[in-house]
C-alpha cells in the first residue's frame, strides 16, 4: 500500500541521484566520483547524508543553485492556486524504500529501474 509519510530531504536528494546519476556525473567531470560514493553507500545500506551533502556542494559549485536538495519531483502536473493536487492511482517507488523517487505509471511505458539497487522500481497504488 502507499504511504502518506513525508520524505526527508536526504531521501529526495537520493531520489535525484537515482534518477539523474549519469547526467550529474557528466556535469561534475572530475568530481563525478561523488555520485559513486553516494550510490555505493546507499547500496551498502549506509547513512548517505554526508556524501549527499558533499555532492550537493559540488553541484552548487558548478552554478546549479538547487544542488540535490532543491530539485523536487514531488509535483505531478500543473499546480492551480487553491486546488490541492490529486494523486494518481498507480506509481512506481524505490524498491527498498530508501529514497523518495517515484514515477507515475502513466508517464512511462517500461518499468523504471533503480540505479542504486539495480532493480525495477516497485509498483504501488496510492490510497
Amino acid at each position: 500500500m502507499g504511504s502518506e509519510a513525508a520524505s526527508e530531504p536526504w531521501q529526495d536528494g537520493l531520489a535525484l541521484v537515482c534518477e539523474q546519476a549519469d547526467r550529474i556525473r557528466a556535469d561534475l567531470g572530475e568530481s563525478g566520483g561523488l555520485v559513486d560514493r553516494v550510490v555505493a553507500g546507499a547500496r551498502a545500506g549506509h547513512d548517505v547524508k554526508e556524501p549527499l551533502d558533499a555532492l550537493h556542494q559540488a553541484i552548487m559549485a558548478t552554478g546549479d543553485v538547487l544542488g540535490v536538495y532543491g530539485h523536487s519531483a514531488r509535483h505531478h502536473g500543473p499546480a492551480v492556486a487553491g486546488i490541492p493536487p490529486v494523486p494518481m492511482d498507480v506509481v512506481y517507488l524505490c524498491p527498498d524504500g530508501h529514497c523518495s523517487r517515484y514515477v507515475w505509471a502513466e508517464d512511462t511505458v517500461e518499468v523504471p529501474v533503480c540505479r542504486i539497487a539495480g532493480r525495477a522500481l516497485r509498483r504501488d497504488r496510492l490510497p
